[in-house]
């Protein structure tokens, strides 16, 4: 173990839950998520990356080179991320009935009264002076 992954966990401890995103996949983590804050509809939310199509073609034009050195410090540091998510995840719980998360209870959260949401809608706020780029980005590029 090094000092960063003690760091972590300790910051990672400080919160009093952590969502794990590829978990959204499995309906009882949902359901128990759900359950827990009192706001349904968790798992419909379908995000992707704003910049994936981007990426892509960046990484094919202009190929990433790293040293062997610099390869080694992060697979080694890869491994200990990866060692640490395995200790948060594998705390959980998954009985018989899901996954034991606490059921919502406003008494344990400062709320406020006035404020009311409509949590059958969800829409996303456009980014300002932004499109997503659709697959037609790329044809500017083909020629170049």
């Amino acid at each position: 173990m090094t000092h960063q992954y003690e760091v972590a966990k300790t910051k990672l401890q400080r919160y009093n839950f952590i969502v794990i995103t590829e978990m959204l996949r499995d309906p009882a983590y949902v359901d128990a998520v759900e359950r827990l804050f009192g706001v349904p509809g968790v798992g419909e939310r379908v995000v992707s990356p704003w910049c994936e199509v981007e990426s892509h073609y960046a990484n094919e034009r202009v190929p990433l080179v790293i040293q062997n050195e610099t390869l080694t410090n992060l697979t080694h540091l890869n491994k200990i991320d990866i060692g640490l998510y395995h200790e948060m995840k594998d705390c959980l719980d998954k009985g018989e009935g899901g996954y034991d998360f606490p059921a919502w209870d406003p008494n344990r959260f400062e709320t406020n009264e006035t404020i009311r949401v409509n949590y059958t809608t969800f829409a996303r706020r456009p980014t300002r002076g932004y499109k997503k780029p659709q697959r037609e980005w790329l044809k500017k590029f083909r020629n170049t």
